[in-house]
């Protein structure tokens, strides 16, 4: 019986010599085909189906090159780190360890792919908080890659660069600063000045700066990076736009206004034609250019701008957002400080409105907002109005708060400062208890020579003089004189 047509042609196929050069196994070039698959899914955020692909190819990888082999611990790898992605941080780093151990065998501990899986541990360790650990993992692929690649390599800059992190996750900027500063020079001179890690690196020597309260310091660094972004990817990019915003706070706080008002305006003209004049972006800045003229003494520039950033927030995210709040805030605070009461009282009835709608009726800050309510109607003349909206913030407070806390004894001493203006000798007796309190709170909290146990110590003067105890009321103006000069004595050392 002769075999079947497609069995004959196996059995002659199997009889022809081996080729000069046998191309890949097929499991193999289908391990290569799922990994090349992982990577675009990856791209594309999608985890869960590139960690089924990459289970697979690696278990392809161990079926046909052994558990052993340094293919193998690329592919545990890979699948780590997509773990990793995923929060399973206890399985990505048992791959990790088991892709390490492949590396260091087959390849010897002091090679720089090794390197490469202690720096990934690291960062599974970072990621959870675990960071003498992860510090460890980084100070030893940083070894690793300054013996074996040079102290100049790119490789070594992302090490120094990940240890620098770690310092600063500790707010040990003194540490990361150094590191930072000679990553920012090998990314600089192997990558160009315009790559994104060279700017990345810059700004995170900024906020290094910035959080040491460096802020004159930062500025050399900002006017750096604005030289980059003009000659790497031009004036009207929107990398642009944030770093002149950044800048801009700097040469404010030295008192450069000019120069700030300058900067946000160009930041604001480069928001407006990237992204249109109602984009989200665009708030914030239009906000820090209201706080350049407010600063000035310029409110009727700056009352418009608040307006456009208010807009601008309620239309993109709604008029019950924080950033709406935000807005209406910064509104309200122009509205009280240049006597504009009725669109003070409009604004800040609006906020108290939104923050019951969304945190309760109940909540610490809706205190913060009826204090608010409260001086307008102080300001206004509206004792009794605003009597009724310190007291409700006393309550909430001293529910919400230990019956010592500074948010206490404000609202103690707000309840106070509007009885005491009433001039009503039924009320003398609680507001004198009221500013005891208040004063009690303060130096415990403060101490005996700060602002704030001054202030209550001129208001427990006032009463006692309104209230014809002239000798107590000077005993308490003396104490506060007395601090006053102290407070100016040491301000002028």
């Amino acid at each position: 019986m002769s075999a079947p047509a497609g069995l004959l042609f196996l059995l002659l196929a199997s009889s022809l010599p081996p080729a000069a050069s046998a191309a890949p196994a097929p499991p193999l070039v289908e391990a290569k085909r799922l990994n090349s698959r992982v990577f675009k899914l990856l791209q594309a955020g999608r985890h869960a189906e590139a960690a089924r692909l990459a289970v697979r190819s690696l278990n392809i990888l161990e079926k046909n090159l052994g558990v052993n082999h340094p293919r193998v611990a690329t592919a545990l790898n890979t699948l780590a780190s997509i773990r990793q992605a995923q929060g399973k941080f206890v399985e990505a780093v048992g791959l990790f360890r088991r892709a390490l151990a492949i590396r260091k065998k087959a390849l010897g501990p002091e090679h720089p792919d090794v390197a490469t899986i202690l720096n990934n541990l690291g960062g599974a360790f970072q990621t959870r908080g675990t960071l003498k650990v992860a510090e460890s993992m980084f100070r030893r692929a940083l070894a690793i890659r300054e013996k074996a690649l040079g102290p100049r390599h790119t490789d070594v800059a992302l090490s120094l660069k990940n240890l620098a992190e770690i310092h600063r996750l500790q707010k040990r900027y003194s540490l990361s600063e150094p590191l930072l500063r000679r990553a920012l020079d090998i990314f600089e001179k192997n990558l160009g000045p315009g790559h994104p890690r060279v700017l990345n690196n810059l700004n995170k020597l900024i906020i290094d700066f910035q959080m040491q309260g460096k802020i004159a310091a930062s500025e050399p660094l900002f006017r750096r990076k604005l030289s980059i972004i003009r000659k790497s990817i031009g004036t009207g990019h929107l990398e642009m736009s944030k770093t002149l915003n950044n800048l801009a706070l700097v040469v404010r706080a030295r008192g450069d206004m000019a120069a700030a008002e300058k900067m946000l305006r160009a930041s604001v003209a480069i928001i407006k034609k990237n992204l249109g004049p109602n984009h989200l972006r665009i708030a914030l800045t239009l906000t820090n250019l209201a706080e350049v003229y407010w600063a000035q003494g310029l409110t009727k520039k700056a009352e418009p701008i608040y307006l456009y950033a208010l807009r601008v927030r309620e239309k993109n995210l709604g008029p019950l957002s924080s950033q709406v709040l935000l807005s209406l805030n910064n509104l309200g605070a122009l509205y009280l400080k240049t006597k504009q009461y009725e669109k003070a009282a409009s604004t800040l009835t609006r906020i108290l409105g939104i923050q019951i709608k969304t945190i309760g009726p109940n909540h610490s800050r809706i205190a913060t907002s009826l204090g608010n309510l409260g001086e307008l109607y102080l300001r206004k003349g509206e004792l009794v109005k605003s009597e009724a909206y310190q007291r409700r913030a006393l309550r909430i407070r001293e529910k919400a708060f230990d019956p010592e806390h500074l948010k206490v004894a404000k609202s103690l001493y707000d309840l106070a400062r509007v009885q005491t203006f009433q001039v009503e000798p039924s009320k003398f007796a609680e507001s004198e208890k009221l500013l005891h309190r208040a004063l009690r709170i303060r130096r415990k909290k403060l101490g005996n020579k700060h602002l704030r146990v001054a202030q209550t110590l001129e208001f427990l003067s006032l009463l006692y003089r309104i209230s014809d105890r002239t000798k107590t009321g000077a005993k308490y103006l003396q104490q506060a004189k007395a601090i006053r000069k102290e407070l100016k004595r040491g301000k002028n050392k």
